[in-house]
């Protein structure tokens, strides 16, 4: 399984639409003291790119303990070939 970790996401993240693709994304905003923020437009765009190009999202945690949105509670896993 080739996947990106995109934690914790400091920055905006788009995948390519021509490819090569993961299989899986991992999505999760920073932690602990000082954590920066994630905006949820940046979890929706990852998010939308993965749905777009048939790689299987899994949305961890926003930022510091802000709860995860309702439509952004992604937890999917790739199939293992």
């Amino acid at each position: 399984v080739r996947f990106i970790s995109y934690e914790p996401a400091i920055g905006p993240l788009r995948l390519p639409l021509d490819g090569p693709f993961p299989d899986w994304t991992i999505i999760g905003g920073e932690s602990g003291p000082g954590y920066r923020d994630m905006p949820e437009k940046w979890a929706r765009d990852i998010i939308s790119d993965c749905r777009d190009t048939l790689v299987v999202p899994f949305m961890k945690q926003m930022a510091g303990k802000k709860p995860i949105p309702a439509d952004l509670m992604i937890r999917e896993f790739p199939v293992a070939a």
